[in-house]
């Protein structure tokens, strides 16, 4: 009877214990951890959105400058870079072909190469989603990683995290969205798509909104008291050029004054910065930058806006260059 009870109760042990060590059921999805756990995906999307990339970088510390062989190894900015050196050095390196866009290089203290660089971005993005933000950045040069920064701006958009909002599950693939602002307005809102990668979200896909749809949802932020009928003549904005990529790379900004003219600002890749008055002149705009002795005329039409220079005392800049700004934000 003894080794009855004995047998009986080694059993429920072993039973006992087989099912404590057993696997537990899949966990419940639950919408509020899952956004919990996505944040660091969207800290790593802002990060490049601000061009930044996970960079630790002290902008407060010496930058440099940047330096060609001779002009024609310049390329247009598409060159090798032959050697960086400190503002103020310049007359040191006159044999050179000195960069004309001034751009600043910042030596950054946490990546050495551009490929750590995307295995830091991989952890939270896939290579596609990479792709599309990151590109010319950074500069190798001696073993050290510098990330660029030139004449045009920087951080005027950004990824509001507090907008995040989840959407839905489809295909074992979750989907939220997000608002953008530019200058802390309100921009457009995106969908993101994130998958299971490793046991980790991944973010797998940006579905950016067609243009048309972004200017409705930003009509639809604005309340009716503060909706003022736009004027026909009034081509107040930000106009941009993307070269066919996420980022901005010329920006055209209009700024209406109230007496048929406008304060412009016009950043070129890699080429400077202008800034002037635009004056209304018929169907077009009439644009001179004195400092730089730079003047054009600017016609937009369709939310698209074109710069023909007629007048330039800048180097780089030619009579009769054209810039396109084919989207308007």
């Amino acid at each position: 009877m003894k080794k009855i009870v004995i047998i009986v109760l080694s059993a429920f042990v072993i039973f006992f214990m087989a099912a404590c060590n057993a696997p537990s059921k899949a966990e419940v999805f639950s919408e509020e951890k899952f956004l919990e756990d996505i944040t660091p995906n969207l800290v790593c999307l802002n990060s490049c959105v601000h061009e930044m990339f996970g960079a630790e970088v002290d902008f407060n510390e010496d930058s440099y400058l940047a330096a060609y062989e001779s002009e024609s190894a310049y390329a247009d900015g598409m060159g090798d870079i032959a050697l960086l050196f400190k503002p103020g050095e310049e007359s040191k390196y006159v044999d050179y072909f000195i960069d004309p866009t001034c751009s600043d290089y910042y030596p950054v203290t946490n990546f050495k190469t551009n490929a750590e660089v995307r295995d830091y971005l991989r952890k939270y993005l896939s290579d596609e989603v990479i792709d599309k933000w990151f590109s010319n950045d950074f500069l190798e040069y001696e073993g050290q990683l510098y990330l660029i920064r030139g004449s045009r701006g920087y951080g005027a958009m950004k990824c509001d995290l507090e907008s995040l909002k989840y959407v839905e599950e489809k295909d074992d693939k979750q989907y939220v969205t997000v608002d953008f602002k530019l200058f802390d307005t309100f921009d457009h809102t995106e969908t993101l798509e994130f998958s299971k990668v490793n046991d980790v979200w991944i973010m797998t896909d940006e579905v950016v909104p067609p243009i048309k749809e972004t200017i409705e949802n930003s009509d639809k932020e604005v309340s009716e008291e503060t909706i003022i009928p736009p004027k026909m003549e009034d081509y107040s904005g930000s106009y941009v050029d993307r070269q066919g990529t996420a980022e901005i790379y010329n920006n055209l900004d209009l700024t209406y004054l109230e007496d048929e003219s406008y304060q412009a600002t016009i950043g070129l890749y890699r080429l400077t910065e202008l800034e002037g008055v635009a004056k209304v002149d018929g169907e077009t705009l009439s644009f001179k930058d004195d400092g730089m002795q730079v003047k054009g005329t600017i016609i937009i039409k369709d939310n698209m806006a074109v710069l023909t220079i007629t007048e330039s005392g800048f180097e780089y800049i030619n009579q009769g260059d054209v810039f396109e700004f084919s989207e308007k934000l």
